[in-house]
């Protein structure tokens, strides 16, 4: 009697364990079908990603159709749900949304802590420096040993951007909250830096600005991977992102849609 207690000890114990591990199992197309709403968090001042009309308060973008499209095809609700390029990550891990779609840079950092679905597209390098620059006119003027270049502070932009400019020297700078914070390029602004280096929308976002001139290479270079963003672990969920993807990809309305928003030269094709 004493050995049968024992065992049904333990075997109640594995039990409980086992319950809890299934409870703790995530599935986030279940909650989705559950709720009928699929959340998806933005950023609301990216050109051409996603962007808010400040007078109409119309919603704009590729990323803004592809939200559309994805909770279509689930046929449940959209919910927007605004953040920014730090809380995305507690986001995602805290619930608050299902998937982040606002042209999210692929890192190892980011990589550390979500998953990234199959990238859609990547996007060109830019230098912007400001208008009172005259020493800086073409690209061959910014790849020098005397230009000091700020770059955003994670490690595959600084190797990828030194890939790009190798004679420059480089001065990190935090990422940005938001694509219109104004903390990444103060450092060209003071002139402290000569150029900063940036993607296309951030490069459309300055050229709206007015005070900073946009050096662009002599042919494209890529300079980072885009992705959509959602939790580890749950592998059903990813699949059913990246199915969604590699559809808008076959069926062109991906490649259409970044056409119609300026971004054609910064699609990845299936």
């Amino acid at each position: 009697m004493k050995f049968a207690s024992i065992w049904a000890g333990i075997l109640a114990v594995h039990v409980a364990a086992a319950a809890s591990s299934a409870s703790d199992r995530l599935d986030v197309l279940g909650d989705i079908r559950r709720s009928d709403t699929l959340k998806v968090c933005v950023v609301f001042d990216y050109s051409g990603i996603n962007f808010r009309d400040p007078r109409s308060g119309q919603l704009t973008g590729l990323d803004i159709e592809m939200a559309k499209a994805l909770s279509s095809s689930l046929n449940v609700t959209l919910r927007f749900v605004e953040s920014n390029f730090y809380s995305f990550l507690d986001d995602l891990n805290e619930r608050r949304c299902q998937i982040a779609m606002m042209g999210i840079w692929v890192s190892s950092g980011r990589a550390s802590r979500i998953a990234f679905s199959e990238p859609y597209l990547s996007s060109a390098a830019y230098v912007a420096v400001a208008r009172a620059n005259t020493r800086i006119q073409s690209w061959a003027d910014v790849d020098r040993p005397e230009t000091l270049v700020a770059v955003i502070d994670t490690p595959e932009l600084q190797s990828r951007s030194s890939q790009i400019l190798p004679k420059v020297r480089w001065l990190p700078v935090p990422a940005p909250q938001s694509s219109s914070s104004t903390d990444t390029v103060m450092e060209v602004r003071s002139g402290r830096a000569d150029a900063l280096i940036v993607d296309h929308s951030m490069a459309t976002s300055l050229r709206r600005d007015g005070w900073a001139r946009i050096i662009t290479p002599p042919t494209p270079v890529p300079l980072t991977e885009i992705a959509y963003g959602v939790v580890k672990n749950d592998s059903q969920w990813l699949e059913t992102v990246n199915d969604f993807v590699r559809a808008k990809k076959r069926d062109g309305s991906l490649r259409a849609t970044a056409d119609r928003f300026g971004l054609s030269t910064l699609f990845i094709p299936q």
